[in-house]
C-alpha cells in the first residue's frame, strides 16, 4: 500500500509541475520568444560582422530566413550566386574585361606627345581599386570579397 501512496503522490506532483510549466510558458512565452529573437539576431550580426564587410539593408532577414548555416553554405559556393546588378556596376571599369595587350594599346603612358595621359599602371590601378570597392559594396557573394581582400 506504501508504495502506491508514493506513486499517487508522484503523479499529483507531477500534474501539479507540468501545470505550473505550462502557465509559466503561457505567461512568459512572447518574453521568452523575443529573448530567442534577440539573441538569435545578435548570432547572425556577428555572423555577417565577420564574413562580410557590413550589414546591408535586409540582411540579417535574409539570414534568419535561411539559417546561420543555409547563408554560409551559400556563400561558400559563390559562383552559384548571380548577382546581374553586380555586373552592371563593374562594367564601368573596361580594364577588367582586357588582356595585358589590349591593356597597353587601350591605355597609353604618358610621354611628350601624350601629357594627358595617366599611363597604363596608374589608370589601370585605379580602376582595379574602384572594381574592388564596388565588390566590397555591392557584392552578394561577400564571404568570397571579404577572403579575396585577406
Amino acid at each position: 500500500m506504501e508504495l502506491f501512496q508514493r506513486i499517487s503522490a508522484m503523479r499529483g506532483i507531477a500534474r501539479w509541475v507540468g501545470r505550473a510549466s505550462l502557465l509559466t510558458l503561457f505567461l512568459l512565452g512572447p518574453a521568452a520568444m523575443a529573448s530567442a529573437t534577440a539573441a538569435e539576431d545578435a548570432r547572425i550580426r556577428h555572423l555577417l560582422q565577420r564574413a562580410t564587410f557590413g550589414l546591408a539593408p535586409g540582411e540579417i532577414q535574409e539570414v534568419r530566413r535561411m539559417g546561420r548555416n543555409g547563408w554560409i553554405g551559400r556563400q561558400l559556393m559563390p559562383d552559384g550566386i548571380a548577382d546581374p546588378a553586380l555586373d552592371e556596376k563593374l562594367a564601368v571599369y573596361p580594364a577588367l574585361s582586357r588582356n595585358s595587350a589590349e591593356l597597353l594599346r587601350d591605355y597609353p603612358q604618358q610621354n611628350r606627345d601624350n601629357p594627358q595621359g595617366i599611363g597604363p599602371p596608374g589608370r589601370i590601378l585605379g580602376e582595379l581599386q574602384a572594381a574592388q570597392l564596388t565588390r566590397a559594396v555591392h557584392a552578394k557573394a561577400q564571404l568570397r570579397e571579404v577572403l579575396t581582400d585577406f
